[in-house]
């Protein structure tokens, strides 16, 4: 009675077709964009110009609305205080 090989040795003596490696590797690369795009965070060029002038549009409101309470106190002597007035 032969022994069937372990899984081991058949996986270490297997060699797949070109065209089944070639599938395989296609199979690989959708798998990879489709949980990358849903799951992962990638975005497209398009996307990410739109994120970076929103980016941009929040930056510039608020940093004027940080700005504008140091804006107010330049022309006050020092140690002044709202009971000053």
């Amino acid at each position: 009675m032969t022994r069937k090989p372990g899984l081991w040795r058949r996986w270490g003596s297997y060699r797949p077709a070109k065209s089944m490696l070639f599938w395989a590797c296609v199979a690989c690369t959708i798998a990879t964009m489709v949980i990358g795009f849903n799951w992962g965070g990638w975005v497209t060029g398009g996307t990410a110009a739109k994120l970076v002038q929103q980016g941009r549009t929040n930056l510039q409101r608020t940093s004027a609305w940080l700005i504008s309470p140091m804006a107010l106190d330049v022309g006050r002597p020092a140690g002044f205080t709202q009971k000053d007035q």
